[in-house]
């Protein structure tokens, strides 16, 4: 039992080392309090502060500039975004697309069971940490797009057109 601790020790070590590079992470999300609490979690949990860096967190509604979205190697969105009274899955159109340029991305929200095993979704109300699914998003060789179709399935009431694009 103690030879299997060192070597999985070892073995962590070795691979955190030859990692010095933090990813870099964009937020979007529909609530201001939402982002400020990702962005103080990513501080202070130690696996996120050591393996990732949040580069920005923007609000839906708000701009980010393309030099900033190109950047983010892992760019997470809020699966909501209000539109009056109705709520559209922003989250999944806006990570195909990220897909669908060879990026990696994450939708996020609470309390979502029905696609709570899916690896493009975090739900923070889970047993699951932020650290473990990005660690698990990042080293997995999956064809994400193919994950994509429960999302739009699940979700499809709250995907509609704005302003021309789904």
């Amino acid at each position: 039992m103690r030879l299997s601790f060192w070597i999985s020790n070892g073995w962590r070590n070795t691979i955190s080392n030859t990692m010095n590079t933090k990813r870099k992470l964009l937020i979007f999300g529909e609530e201001a309090i939402v982002l400020k609490a990702l962005e103080q979690y990513a501080a202070i949990v130690p696996d996120m502060a050591e393996k990732y860096e949040i580069i920005a967190t923007s609000e839906y509604d708000q701009p980010i500039s393309a030099t900033t979205y190109l950047s983010a190697d892992i760019v997470l969105f809020s699966l909501f975004r209000r539109y009056g009274v109705r709520q559209r899955a922003e989250g999944i159109p806006s990570l195909e697309q990220r897909l669908q340029r060879g990026k990696l991305g994450l939708i996020y929200d609470f309390c979502i069971p029905q696609v709570k095993d899916n690896p493009l979704v975090w739900d923070i109300a889970e047993n699951v940490t932020l650290a473990e699914k990005l660690a698990y998003l990042t080293t997995v060789n999956l064809d994400f797009m193919e994950y994509l179709v429960p999302l739009k399935q699940v979700f499809a009431e709250h995907l509609f057109t704005v302003d021309g694009h789904l």
